[in-house]
């Protein structure tokens, strides 16, 4: 598997991103310091390191769809596996996800993040 690096290094989250596929021999692929927070960089790196996994929270998968939904017909094939927590989930950010990643399978890992990246 490939992941981008979407949370910032000093986030929680990120934790997964850099142990969970280097334990398993997968990539972490990283945005380039000066555009960490721009969703159509993030978008451009998926597409050309055929990520298959993302992680972060809702807001940023929505920066990155709104972005998708700007620049028509684009689509994240590769992605197999979209990973959200720490915040909650807008009941429109589903509907949204069908069409860009329409390979990938969702999953919400909420819960207390303050204690550990994820609380299943």
């Amino acid at each position: 598997d490939r992941v981008v690096g979407v949370p910032g290094l000093g986030f929680d989250l990120s934790v997964y991103d850099i142990f969970g596929p280097l334990a398993v021999g997968g990539t972490l692929v990283l945005p380039a310091a000066g555009r960490r927070g721009d969703p159509s960089h993030w978008a451009q790196l998926v597409a050309a390191h055929q990520v298959t996994v993302w992680n972060s929270v809702p807001g940023q998968m929505q920066m990155v769809l709104d972005w998708l939904g700007r620049e028509r017909d684009r689509t994240l094939p590769a992605l197999r596996l979209v990973l959200l927590s720490g915040d909650w989930i807008p009941v429109t950010l589903a509907p949204t996800i069908g069409r860009p990643l329409s390979g990938a399978e969702v999953i919400s890992l909420g819960g207390a993040t303050q204690a550990a990246i994820w609380a299943i």
